[in-house]
């Protein structure tokens, strides 16, 4: 592990059956999904704030239920799981990186800025720099924070449609990525969007087991 975080550095037809026979015996990856723990947007009503409007809430962090709900994602996998993954990838989003950063400790991370929740007209969805938010979660630990802007080979960051950031970030793990098994931490609405599902119901801070498959599609395993 390169430096501390204290002084984290971000460094269908005929041919369709052929496609399918190939995309089946296709290598896929396994990826947990992962929603930031409880956060101080979600319950800013109980504290008297508008969630849509009160700039106190710009990129907030967790409460203190919210912390602990992500210090405790290693008890809801096993050893083993939790052994077998090799990248933790996180929204930039003070909520969602704290998450991370708590609940896979051993784990560097990669911020992927096509995480980020959608919606940005509310103050919490609005990113900062991210020296900034490293700086104020230090957490004590040596940790290599990568910041996936300043890679070369990475999605496009800012496309319109939440489904194509999705789509992109998909892509990306599974062309450009080496690592079989992932943990994306990151976002209610961006779930959805990666699984392409306006059913599934993300509950803060509790993995959902994935298959990746080579096309760029993505399944609850």
């Amino acid at each position: 592990m390169a430096s501390s975080n204290r002084g984290a550095t971000t460094t269908h037809a005929s041919t369709g059956n052929h496609k399918r026979d190939s995309e089946s015996s296709a290598a896929t990856k396994t990826v947990w999904l992962v929603r930031h723990g409880q956060s101080l947007g979600q319950t800013a009503r109980m504290m008297g704030l508008n969630r849509k409007t009160d700039p106190s809430l710009r990129d907030c962090g967790l409460t203190r239920l919210g912390v602990q709900q992500a210090k405790d994602i290693p008890r809801l996998l096993t050893e083993e799981q939790m052994g077998s993954i090799q990248l933790v990838v996180s929204s930039p989003l003070t909520r969602a990186l704290h998450t991370a950063m708590l609940g896979f400790r051993q784990h560097d991370i990669v911020v992927q800025h096509d995480l980020r929740e959608m919606g940005s007209g509310i103050p919490e969805n609005w990113p900062r720099k991210m020296e900034t938010v490293l700086r104020e979660l230090d957490v004590g630990d040596d940790r290599h924070i990568v910041d996936a802007d300043t890679e070369s080979s990475r999605p496009t960051s800012g496309v319109a449609s939440g489904r194509d950031r999705a789509s992109h970030i998909l892509q990306w793990l599974y062309d450009e990525r080496s690592e079989t098994t992932i943990a994306i931490v990151c976002h209610f609405y961006v779930i959805k969007a990666l699984l392409q599902s306006a059913s599934i119901c993300p509950v803060n801070a509790e993995p959902i087991r994935c298959t990746l498959h080579s096309n760029g599609e993505l399944e609850v395993a």
